[in-house]
């Protein structure tokens, strides 16, 4: 290995250790406990040492985000249809809350990030996480819409269902249950597990009850 790929190594490693130390820190006391000097001091380097890996605190939630982002393949890319669009869209919503429940610290860093950035009066960073997050926000709420117009199409739902406002109110309310989901502490989702994959279950009972009649 050469020199300029070996300091790029250690370039890389370091950054990865600033990023899981970032992340720990947000998720064991909220974003209120992040700045450079008290993240420096937890990685027992300067801030200066900081600043020549990111350029501010904004830059490393622009990173972690980018991170999460990145490793995490949402669930509709990888979904494969069956023969009933109905019990398709009912099989998704539990599997998207699967997924969501799988990955409860990464949508709790999420989450904690779209407060802050809505807190702050940097919208060049507001505008990179929006560029980041919407475009899925966006395809999920198509790839619904997409599963209820051919559950229409094959007479499974109600004739008089506008299938605009079902995708609004559903996604509104799966939303509610995420929101809900990365906003418990750790040690009580742990707990609480089985009792909400269980009101999930209900939840899609009651979507199909809504949906079909």
């Amino acid at each position: 290995m050469d020199q300029s790929a070996y300091f790029e190594q250690i370039r890389r490693k370091r950054r990865e250790e600033i990023l899981n130390a970032a992340r720990a820190m947000i998720l064991a006391a909220g974003m209120d406990s992040f700045n450079i000097q008290k993240l420096a001091r937890r990685l027992d380097i300067s801030a200066v040492t900081l600043y020549k890996y990111f350029k501010n605190s904004d830059d490393i939630l622009l990173a972690l985000q980018k991170e999460i982002l990145g490793q995490w393949t949402p669930t509709y890319q990888n979904f494969s249809s069956g023969e009933n669009a109905l019990d398709d869209f009912l099989r998704f919503i539990e599997d998207f809350f699967a997924d969501a429940m799988e990955h409860q610290e990464e949508l709790s860093l999420l989450l904690l990030f779209q407060i802050h950035s809505q807190n702050q009066e940097t919208p060049d960073t507001m505008e990179a996480m929006a560029r980041l997050t919407l475009p899925h926000a966006d395809r999920l709420t198509r790839f619904f819409t997409d599963l209820l117009i051919r559950a229409k199409q094959e007479g499974d739902l109600k004739k008089d269902l506008d299938t605009d406002a079902a995708v609004s109110f559903i996604c509104g309310l799966n939303f509610a249950v995420v929101q809900r989901i990365a906003l418990m502490p750790r040690r009580d989702f742990q707990k609480e597990k089985g009792r909400l994959m269980r009101e999930i279950r209900e939840l899609g009972a009651l979507y199909r009850l809504y949906l079909a009649g």
